[in-house]
């Protein structure tokens, strides 16, 4: 499956809690971006959070807490939602909804997708 259809999934899925899903890597490129409205600037995104992942990865080496499951940024207009793909996580699978959209569904949807696209980047050579 390619990845923009595992994004096209995600936003078909949640399409009433929906804003904006896409793959970024920690080097500050995304790899493909799915914004709800096609305006926003999914290369601005990827390089705002990419410094999120780095300082968050980093701190997750410093205390030694083991694998990094997800993160979370709830914000007063959005949840946004992170997962690591591959391991360790060159990637990560991002996931914007709205603030009273559905965590549990938003949850299961990106571990659906990070599974799809693990696999999708081992055959493509990328993790």
């Amino acid at each position: 499956m390619k990845f923009e259809d595992v994004l096209h999934d995600i936003r078909d899925n949640l399409i009433r809690d929906y804003v904006s899903s896409g793959i970024i890597g920690l080097n500050g490129v995304h790899l493909s971006f799915d914004p709800a409205k096609p305006e926003k600037n999914g290369l601005l995104t990827a390089a705002e959070l990419t410094d999120v992942l780095k300082d968050v990865m980093q701190l997750v080496n410093e205390v030694e807490s083991g694998r990094l499951y997800y993160i979370n940024l709830y914000t007063a207009k959005f949840k946004v939602f992170l997962f690591p793909i591959g391991s360790p996580p060159r990637f990560f699978c991002l996931l914007i909804i709205k603030t009273d959209g559905n965590v549990g569904k938003a949850i299961l949807e990106l571990e659906r997708a990070a599974e799809s696209l693990q696999q999708d980047m081992e055959h493509s050579c990328l993790v």
